[in-house]
């Protein structure tokens, strides 16, 4: 699910304007295996019970794509499901 994720925001960078590698979304998930274990910056404000920053990581992307024609569904369910958190 989270290639696939990633796979979508590739696409929708890509509808804007922007060019990034076929395997960037396989490099960055083998990044990740090799990280040590760490909480990302919106699980610590969630548990910190500071709003959770998606207007601008995942709507703004996702509202950008769709002027171009790009429907990012995926991030749209991740994005909902976090506004469910947020509030």
């Amino acid at each position: 699910m989270v290639n696939e994720i990633m796979l979508e925001v590739i696409q929708g960078a890509r509808v804007c304007g922007y060019e990034i590698e076929d395997n960037f979304a396989e490099i960055m998930l083998n990044a990740t295996l090799q990280m040590v274990d760490y909480s990302p910056s919106m699980k610590l404000d969630h548990d910190a019970g500071r709003p959770l920053e998606i207007d601008s990581i995942y709507w703004r992307p996702i509202h950008e794509a769709a002027k171009h024609g790009f429907d990012m569904q995926m991030s749209k369910i991740l994005a909902y499901q976090l506004d469910f958190l947020n509030h």
